[in-house]
């Protein structure tokens, strides 16, 4: 784990940490530094496509480094995927560990006597579809379609369930004001 206690300013750079992941973005600004040695650099240095896994948290929660910044490194709390070979396409990776997070298979294969996480020896032993890379960028194509008419739909209820409350509210206040005649009820 990297140590901030270490720093002796020879080599600093960003670093990304377990909290800068979320599902499809990658905080990096105002990232912390941290000194990297030569095998730390090599090691840990980010290349723009890789795909980064949080191993504690939200274990499994994923997104894609697009190189925002030119030197940038990440911390071992979370494990770096690159695609090699041009086998596998990155955003289909990552619907794949969004999926798999949602059937809990990590929580499952994560150890539990303590804080969940998912060492590498773990991820290593899930098996996920790899179809043909034509086929994942078809379903790729296919899954951001439906996100965005879902995000759609989303949002038009989160409307809905707003100007509901705001009817109710102006109503609750109409009633008690007086503005609306509520008849007794004899029972």
């Amino acid at each position: 784990m990297l140590d901030e206690k270490k720093i002796r300013g020879t080599h600093l750079a960003p670093y990304l940490r377990n909290v800068d992941v979320q599902w499809g973005a990658i905080n990096s600004s105002n990232l912390p530094e941290m000194d990297f040695d030569d095998e730390g650099r090599a090691r840990y240095f980010l290349q723009s496509g890789d795909i980064l896994v949080c191993e504690g948290g939200e274990i499994g929660r994923s997104a894609i480094w697009s190189g925002e910044i030119e030197e940038c490194y990440y911390q071992k709390a979370l494990h770096r995927l690159r695609p090699l070979n041009g086998h596998d396409d990155a955003l289909f990776v990552v619907f794949v560990m969004h999926a798999l997070v949602n059937l809990c298979v990590f929580s499952s294969q994560a150890n539990a006597a303590t804080i969940q996480h998912l060492p590498a020896e773990k991820l290593r032993n899930v098996r996920y579809p790899a179809p043909p890379l034509h086929e994942q960028r078809s379903i790729v194509s296919f899954l951001n379609r439906e996100t965005v008419c879902l995000e759609n739909v989303e949002s038009e209820i989160s409307n809905s369930i707003q100007l509901l409350k705001e009817r109710r509210a102006a109503l609750i206040t109409a009633a008690v004001t007086g503005q609306i005649p509520v008849e007794e009820m004899n029972a």
